[in-house]
């Protein structure tokens, strides 16, 4: 009894140590803002999370916004809007939490594994040290502090809660069913935050050939019937994961665009990378570029595949030599199925590596130091091993100021990576937004430079923005050179068809060929459809400016751009009943002065003067000195 007293409360002290090296490094990030890299696309600009309502949760289960499907990502942070609207500080305490859970699941599945593999000796400490170099270690930065990575860290916390009910359902005389259904559960809850554990049910196997070696008393055939809801969730989760690529980003790179040489080129390259920064984490930026140029037989991507291919077979041929081999396969094992699916076979982006990959392939890590402490458990190698701990919590503090604001993180690329070009570009906007258009038109000149090779149509869009304050007519170069890429540029379309007969002095059939290029294309995009109904009522066609609007609103019901245009048309081709229903819409989505004018419209050309009336006043509440409403009064 005071064996196992004694044992609980070393537990409590171990939780205690996690829960401080997965905060305390990371706890500056509590009054960081927003960022202006897929922060704004995710939260700032993006009314799709924000509530718990019915049609609030359709959108959440059915997007896939930014080419992830997530819906238990949404729903937390649809969590943090209804506690705290867009503070930040709710999301980055969420962060923070989530981090802190998954850190202490990861420890009590540590402990839970060593004592099946019957280790004594200390069990506690080991396992405290391994979740404790997981917690702290600089690579969690960018999954704990951008708070885009909201699903690294909900998936992680799931996916260590499954590991930890299966290791439990593993225990003599454990109800199995239990905890073999949560863990279950948990998984799928994992690939509902992110589809980024699709390895896992592979992990699970190598656990079972060591340590617990079940199959020497069953065999594999019940073992791989264990595993299959596992397997099942997983082949679900990868189509989800492909279908989110395919169509939310359109990033996910061809077999043309990016060959297979390249891949494993890629592949090769950001494994050995993980390994070094975790031995090593300095040099830590938020974007590892690919290079302009690829090749498989470049020096530094052909000694990646030799190191990678030489330590693989022989980690693999002695895996039975030795406790001490059978562990390292075991964890090269689980840490390579965990990264695979993000490690550059199947590409999506312009990274060659990226620090929050290591999230959840890192737990087969902290298992190997979990277990080298268990072999070695001194009480030197202890002391060095937290001693190290604590420097690895240092370090990740430092790397967490580089991520303060927008413009620290992109310096912060630079100063790695000189010639990074999405950083000078980012930095380009920020200048541009500042009000300093010639220091944004240097970043975006140098990002072109770098980037010769592969999509430039954003940088090219945002130097025209630049070339237009500066009142240079060169920026007609960078919108053509953008609609030539991508025909449905949202930016370039809108600002083509602002500028083009007056900045440019383009004839209106010009303008009407670039929209009506956007059109054709499969699913057109929304920015066409709305330049197109917005050209269609200048020139008085109605009837189609009508029929682009209702093809808008069958595409993003939630938008109220759609509405509006519908709106006018209707208005324009005396359909009020019509006109009133857009615009009241309208008002519902994005209440605003113009939108309860036209309401007012509306119903003043059904009758409905009273009722028109009203909305001419709520008008004039949102705009005392709208130049309409008050002569409708």
């Amino acid at each position: 009894m005071a064996d196992r007293g004694s044992r609980a409360r070393l537990r409590w002290l171990g939780a205690l140590a996690v829960l401080t090296a997965a905060l305390l490094p990371f706890w500056s990030s509590l009054s960081h803002p927003f960022h202006a890299w897929d922060d704004d696309v995710n939260f700032t600009l993006n009314e799709g999370f924000r509530g718990l309502d019915g049609e609030h949760l359709r959108w959440m289960w059915t997007s896939f916004h930014a080419g992830h499907y997530m819906p238990l990502t949404w729903m937390s942070c649809a969590l943090d809007f209804e506690l705290a609207g867009l503070d930040p500080r709710m999301f980055h305490a969420t962060n923070l939490a989530l981090h802190a859970a998954c850190s202490l699941l990861l420890f009590l599945a540590l402990d839970e594994l060593l004592a099946l593999a019957r280790v004594t000796r200390a069990r506690v400490a080991a396992a405290t040290l391994g979740a404790a170099f997981f917690a702290a270690h600089p690579l969690r930065v960018e999954s704990v502090v951008w708070l885009t990575e909201r699903r690294d860290v909900l998936c992680g916390a799931f996916l260590a809660l499954s590991a930890w009910s299966w290791l439990r359902s593993q225990r003599s005389g454990a109800r199995r069913g239990p905890w073999l259904a949560l863990s279950v559960a948990a998984f799928a809850a994992s690939l509902l935050s992110k589809v980024a554990g699709l390895g896992f049910p592979l992990v699970l196997l190598a656990l079972e050939a060591w340590p617990l070696r079940r199959h020497e008393r069953s065999g594999w055939r019940p073992l791989l019937v264990e595993k299959l809801p596992y397997v099942a969730l997983a082949l679900a989760g990868a189509a989800l994961g492909i279908l989110g690529q395919r169509f939310g980003t359109q990033v996910l790179a061809s077999l043309d665009a990016r060959p297979l040489d390249e891949r494993v080129a890629i592949s090769a390259f950001a494994f050995r990378s993980y390994l070094r920064h975790t031995l090593l984490p300095v040099g830590l930026s938020p974007f590892y570029e690919l290079p302009a140029r690829l090749s498989l037989l470049d020096p530094r991507y052909l000694a990646s595949l030799v190191f990678v291919l030489v330590s693989t077979g022989f980690l693999f041929l002695r895996r039975h030599k030795s406790n001490a081999t059978a562990a390292l396969w075991s964890a090269w094992w689980s840490f390579g199925v965990l990264v695979a699916p993000v490690i550059g076979l199947v590409h999506a982006g312009n990274q060659i590596a990226a620090d929050r990959y290591t999230y959840l392939p890192s737990f087969a890590l902290a298992g190997l130091v979990a277990a080298c402490f268990a072999r070695w458990s001194t009480r030197s190698a202890l002391a060095t091993g937290a001693a190290a701990i604590v420097a690895l919590g240092f370090v990740a503090r430092a790397t967490t100021a580089h991520w303060s604001d927008t413009r620290t993180l992109f310096e912060r690329a630079i100063a790695v990576e000189p010639g990074n070009s999405l950083a000078h570009h980012k930095l380009g906007v920020l200048a541009y937004k500042a009000g300093d258009a010639q220091k944004a038109l240097e970043h975006y000149d140098r990002a072109i430079a770098l980037h010769s090779r592969g999509s430039q149509s954003d940088v090219r869009y945002d130097r025209a923005l630049a070339r237009i304050a500066l009142d240079r007519h060169d920026a007609l170069a960078d919108i053509d050179w953008a609609l030539d890429e991508q025909p449905g540029h949202e930016g370039a379309l809108r600002l083509f068809a602002q500028e083009a007969e007056g900045r440019f002095g383009l004839i209106p059939s010009e303008v009407d060929f670039r929209v009506g290029l956007a059109l054709t294309l499969p699913g057109p995009p929304l920015v066409s459809l709305e330049v197109a109904s917005r050209r269609a009522l200048d020139k008085g066609e109605n009837e189609l400016a009508l029929q682009h609007a209702e093809e808008y609103i069958r595409l993003a019901p939630s938008s109220p751009v759609g509405h509006r245009l519908a709106g006018r048309a209707a208005l324009f081709l005396g359909r009020f009943a019509r006109a009133r229903e857009a615009f009241a819409r309208c008002c519902e989505l994005a209440p605003s002065a113009d939108a309860h004018y036209e309401l007012g419209l509306a119903l003043d050309k059904l009758g409905q003067r009273d009722a028109a009336r009203a909305e001419f006043r709520r008008a004039l509440e949102f705009d005392p000195s709208h130049p309409r409403a008050a002569g409708k009064l």
